[in-house]
């Protein structure tokens, strides 16, 4: 093996086979402590030949015009004896390779692992509450939309309920909403004696976001089921999030940061694809979900043209777990969203829909005739500044811009199923029926 081959295979198998022995430190299960030992070993013995095989059959192409990477050495001991449920010799001896900081490399991914070859062991991470959906379906986290009364709703239906921590003005009107969401979510599980699906708080994890700090220690004294992270690396609170129990759920909208999302030890990726409301993905999703079912085997969520119960079977046939439905959420009596935000949702269709960078300076899908109602052309908008995501996450920055500016609102593709306002209810009821409709339309053979 020539020193450029193995300076970008070293990374990838260093990062995966911590991951995987990360992922099997968690897996318990019943019988005595001698009968969990020898399960252990024998699943840490045979991820150990995976990674080998893989070592031995992985083929990457040759750029002869870099130079070899240099490596940084470290080896370390990975003692998993006080492991939940795991009981192992004291201590694994582990070899992790780290590539340099070196120039142009400095912070750049290895190359990407290729199909067929790298299957990962299978854990599931959704049998913790898998039997509480109704549906494998998140109502997605959007801003200045959702809140305590559409996730509630959302979760009493059996969708996974998801909030941005920024909807709140303040840590301590976080504090107040988890609080008032677990007291209005237990009082009905009292009363049906059935557990709602779970809340899934949506963590903005960029350096511009002030908060970030204050809004975990928030989240780790409630300690949430599933937390979604966003607009940058999950690395830095994955641990502690992990410590409290919960599953991490990156949203990456590349295969580069799906990959760096897996190596950081994200339980599950969030693929953000092109037709999705407000900040949106670029890639096809038959592209995106099977290029990421190649080298990552946990949760995944298709976030992006999610219509109706037909599209959310579809998104299962592609390899998905769960999707959002972000769109249609907003119709609903629940959502924070203006009545004529609503309303407009109605009215409008998928050719409604704007691409434009002009508003976030990111890539982001607006509503045409609000922008046209705003006094704005859509065709000839000025361009961004400087992106400064901690304002625009802010709310109260975006309530002293001028009026027109926060009249201006995101839809994603799927807009053109909105055909009316409905209580969340009512559109799972109907997203249900749909989904098992859908069942029907593929006949094996």
């Amino acid at each position: 093996m020539n020193s450029t081959r193995a300076a970008r295979r070293a990374p990838r198998r260093g990062a995966l086979l911590i991951r995987d022995l990360a992922l099997l430190s968690r897996v318990g299960g019943p019988g005595s402590a001698e009968q969990r030992h020898s399960a252990s070993k024998t699943r840490v013995n045979a991820l150990m030949a995976l990674h080998r095989v893989r070592d031995t059959r992985q083929r990457y192409p040759t750029n002869r015009s870099r130079p070899a990477q240099k490596l940084a050495f470290s080896t370390f001991f990975v003692d998993l004896a006080d492991a939940a449920h795991l009981v192992l010799p004291p201590a694994c001896f582990v070899c992790g390779f780290n590539r340099a900081k070196v120039g142009a490399n400095a912070g750049t991914p290895s190359k990407r692992l290729k199909p067929g070859r790298n299957a990962l062991p299978s854990v599931d991470a959704l049998s913790r509450f898998r039997d509480r959906l109704s549906l494998p379906l998140i109502a997605a986290p959007m801003f200045l939309v959702s809140g305590t009364e559409l996730v509630v709703a959302a979760c009493r239906s059996g969708v996974i309920g998801s909030f941005p921590t920024v909807n709140c003005r303040s840590p301590e009107q976080l504090e107040q909403w988890l609080t008032d969401i677990d007291i209005r979510l237990n009082a009905h599980a009292d009363a049906s004696g059935k557990q709602s699906a779970p809340v899934c708080a949506n963590l903005i994890v960029h350096r511009s976001n002030a908060r970030l700090e204050q809004d975990l220690e928030v989240l780790l004294r409630h300690r949430p089921e599933m937390v979604i992270t966003s607009v940058g690396s999950p690395a830095p609170v994955i641990g502690p999030l992990h410590d409290a129990g919960a599953l991490v759920f990156a949203d990456v909208a590349s295969l580069r940061h799906a990959e760096r999302a897996c190596a950081a030890g994200a339980d599950g990726l969030v693929l953000l694809t092109a037709g999705a409301g407000g900040q949106t993905g670029w890639l096809n999703p038959f592209v995106f979900v099977r290029a990421v079912r190649a080298f990552f085997d946990g949760p995944l969520v298709l976030a992006g043209g999610i219509t109706d119960g037909y599209a959310l079977r579809a998104a299962e046939a592609l390899g998905c777990d769960l999707a959002y439905m972000g769109t249609k959420f907003i119709a609903t009596r629940e959502s924070m969203a203006d009545i004529r935000y609503k309303e407009l949702l109605v009215a409008s269709t998928a050719d409604d829909v704007l691409l434009t960078s002009a508003f976030t300076g990111l890539q982001t899908n607006m509503l045409r005739p609000s922008i046209e109602a705003a006094g704005l052309d859509p065709d000839n908008l000025p361009l961004r500044g400087a992106i400064d995501i901690g304002k625009d996450i802010d709310i109260g920055v975006r309530e002293s811009r001028p009026k027109r500016w926060k009249d201006i609102w995101s839809a994603g593709h799927s807009v053109s199923g909105v055909t009316d306002v409905m209580s969340v209810d009512e559109l799972v009821a109907r997203t249900l029926a749909e989904y098992r409709a859908a069942a029907t339309r593929v006949q094996p053979g």
